[in-house]
């Protein structure tokens, strides 16, 4: 297809919103999630490019 992936990145399951409830905010939210990218990206270190993905 054009203008859409055939596959999402793993990294997005991974992804959990903590409400304020929770005892999360965004600053920890976008800290975890930036945590859980960098993880991904290092762990593709030294690996060919999936051309699946953007």
């Amino acid at each position: 297809m054009v203008g859409y992936p055939e596959v999402i990145r793993p990294y997005y399951q991974e992804f959990k919103v903590t409400t304020y409830q929770e005892g999360g905010n965004l600053f920890k939210n976008v800290k975890e999630f930036s945590r859980i990218i960098a993880e991904y990206t290092l762990s593709l270190y030294l690996k060919n490019e999936d051309k699946r993905f953007w």
